[in-house]
């Protein structure tokens, strides 16, 4: 008895509240539907100028991270070479390229270089983008010549080291004195190894040594 009291109970008060929600949804038809509100102006489509890109969330097919844990963002590299930067709740940039230059390919490492406001991406085909973090802009675009395996920008150095598929270890200087980053004319050989530690294979991993910063640490795939 006291359940069929409820249920009657709960059927009128929803055909109390009928006419209330139908008043609701007339008066938001009516709201919707005025015709009377301001207007923008029409505009040919060819004197359209981008003010502003605006993106929000990952891009498709994110394939590599990076972290700098001194200013707290996250790089995200795709596949279809786009760079996306993350940063405390609520903010995230898609750094731009030069309007006038390809895209290159899908970004394979991504590379913070602490306290110099930049990030490095390695894409395919042997190609790395320096970016400029203050601007959010591709500051330059360097060659390899090969395909780059391994990113590393040690703490308080103003050189990234670039490791190849052929063995090679190349140096960037990120603040030559006479112009943009460029690749130094130093590089790391097959020549400079002792004859017992030949490699032919890919530079895997380049890393300053924690216990001798003078010391370059270089692992080959084989």
């Amino acid at each position: 008895p006291s359940r069929a009291r409820r249920s009657q109970a709960s059927a009128i008060d929803r055909e109390r509240e009928r006419p209330r929600v139908r008043a609701m949804l007339k008066g938001l038809k009516k709201l919707v539907g005025r015709d009377d509100g301001p207007r923008l102006p029409t505009c040919p489509l060819g004197e359209v100028r981008l003010a502003q890109a605006i993106h929000y969330g990952l891009g498709p097919s994110p394939s590599v991270l990076a972290y700098d844990p001194i200013q707290k963002l996250l790089a995200v590299g795709s596949q279809q070479g786009e760079v996306k930067l993350l940063g405390r709740a609520g903010v995230e940039q898609l750094l731009a390229y030069d309007v006038d230059e390809p895209r290159p390919g899908a970004v394979n490492l991504l590379e913070f270089a602490p306290n110099m406001h930049t990030l490095l991406s390695a894409h395919d085909g042997g190609f790395i983008v320096v970016w400029d973090l203050l601007s959010r802009r591709a500051r330059l675009r360097l060659s390899a010549n090969d395909v780059v395996t391994s990113l590393h920008a040690p703490i308080g150095s103003a050189f990234v080291f670039v490791g190849t598929a052929v063995g090679l270890a190349l140096v960037i200087d990120l603040c030559p004195p006479d112009g943009p980053p460029r690749f130094c004319s130093f590089h790391i050989g097959r020549e400079l190894v002792p004859p017992q530690a030949l490699r032919s294979a890919a530079v895997v991993a380049v890393a300053a040594s924690p216990l001798q910063e003078e010391l370059l640490l270089v692992a080959w795939d084989d």
